[in-house]
């Protein structure tokens, strides 16, 4: 949020009685024209701050119960995309959302240390690949045995370079699976472990490959070629219809179903991943 400039000052509201009061405290001060609470989900610190707080149009997302608020975005929540509640609340402040899209700022210091990260594996024909394995939730990560089969496939193409990316509990788990199929061309950068260090390893390739988490948003942010693994939805809520990509090139792979190994998202196929690989990565799109 700090790096959009319609963004005046950024204050973090921590969680806790007492962080909560210090937010109010900082806030009651001024008249605001729209307070926007951006989620469905209500906890008691949040109407706390949306019933006192001084706005003259309070909006929420679905609740239409609630009376303190005098305006209600509606979506459905198991089908609809993410961007259209957001879209939908734009319009509730009137404006005009016909050219809404993701943007993202790569901090200047963090691209040049990626820069020269990256500069000694570049040749003039190289083909930068992002490979993120993780995600929030551990069953929606790719293990090790998914991520090497995709290495070493990917690989087999001398052009490409494979970058694993993660955080500083992450990365251990790459060098150890690193031990396992040791290539010069599948690096990480253990000493580079910020998301902002992270986002800009992904503006300067040329695919992304991950799992269901917040790299392939951040990769149709920076219109970046993309592949995506879900699990396949069996319940009312799609994720892979809600957290799809958006406004970018992209193949979804879907992990079926089975009971032997429920919600564990490695039940994909290997060879779709490099089929779409090969596809994204020669188009001219």
């Amino acid at each position: 949020f700090s790096g959009l400039e319609l963004v005046d000052e950024l204050i973090i509201s921590k969680k806790g009685i007492i962080a909560t009061l210090k937010s109010f405290f900082r806030l009651r001060s001024h008249q605001y024209l729209y307070a926007v609470n951006t989620s469905h989900l209500l906890s008691p610190r949040i109407l706390f701050l949306n019933r006192f707080l001084e706005a003259s149009i309070k909006i929420s997302f679905l609740n239409e119960s609630y009376k303190m608020f005098s305006r209600h975005v509606k979506f459905d929540l198991n089908q609809d995309h993410v961007t259209l509640r957001y879209q939908a609340a734009l319009t509730a402040m009137s404006v005009n959302t016909d050219i809404a899209d993701y943007n993202f700022r790569i901090e200047p210091v963090s691209f040049a240390q990626a820069q020269q990260k990256m500069k000694p594996f570049l040749r003039a024909d190289s083909r930068v690949i992002i490979l993120n394995s993780f995600a929030g939730a551990r069953l929606r990560n790719l293990n090790a045995d998914s991520t090497i089969q995709i290495v070493k496939k990917l690989l087999l193409d001398q052009r490409n370079i494979v970058v694993s990316v993660g955080n500083g509990n992450d990365l251990p788990l790459v060098a150890d699976w690193k031990q396992i199929f040791h290539h010069e061309q599948w690096l990480s950068f253990p000493d580079q472990t910020d998301f902002a260090f992270n986002c800009a390893l992904v503006q300067l390739s040329d695919l992304v490959i991950t799992p269901d988490t917040a790299f392939v948003h951040l990769a149709s942010a920076l219109k970046k070629k993309l592949i995506c693994i879900f699990r396949e939805d069996l319940s009312s809520e799609k994720n892979n219809q809600i957290w799809a990509p958006y406004k970018t090139h992209f193949k979804m792979i879907i992990a079926p179903f089975r009971s032997e190994q429920p919600e564990d998202i490695n039940t994909f196929q290997i060879e779709e991943v490099i089929d779409a690989a090969n596809v994204l990565l020669e188009s001219d799109f």
